[in-house]
């Protein structure tokens, strides 16, 4: 193979894992009932979702054991858990749902419908974050069962 053919060759290996990355979630069983039980949500491309992440981390700041960590956190934060959402919120209001797993992409929807099918939701995977669409609000459900919710006392623009 001559340079540009080698060039073209790497470019497609490429190109086809990427699709392979970005079809993969397809067929995550536990993130189509999730999917299907939401009903009217968006689901975002990886590129975006990894976007959202990097946003997620860099204004709330995440340990090495994957939690946010709260400890540096100067906001005002909640433990209560979900009779506080439920009464605090306004779940007509659209959040980000990020899973820890890689190559799941994350989905739009509004907080009363994630809320009402959440066992579907945190069943994707262990750790599931719900951040506002300002990045105002998180919400981390820490291994499924620690709840916690966090809110930024100053505006921030993603």
């Amino acid at each position: 193979m001559n340079e540009e053919q080698t060039k073209r060759y790497y470019l497609l290996k490429e190109k086809i894992k990427r699709r392979l990355r970005d079809e993969n979630w397809k067929h995550n069983l536990l993130f189509q009932e999730c999917i299907n039980s939401l009903n009217n949500c968006e689901i975002l491309s990886l590129e975006n979702t990894q976007e959202i992440f990097n946003e997620l981390i860099k204004i709330f700041p995440i340990t090495f054991y994957g939690s946010i960590d709260w400890n540096k956190f100067n906001g005002i934060m909640n433990t209560e858990g979900m009779p506080y959402l439920y009464q605090a919120l306004n779940l007509k209001n659209k959040y980000y749902i990020l899973w820890d797993m890689q190559d799941t992409p994350s989905v739009i929807c509004d907080l009363s419908t994630i809320l009402n099918n959440l066992y579907d939701v945190l069943a994707v995977s262990f750790n599931t974050w719900l951040l506002s669409l300002n990045g105002q609000e998180v919400i981390e459900f820490y291994h499924g069962n620690i709840v916690t919710y966090g809110r930024l006392d100053n505006e921030v623009s993603m």
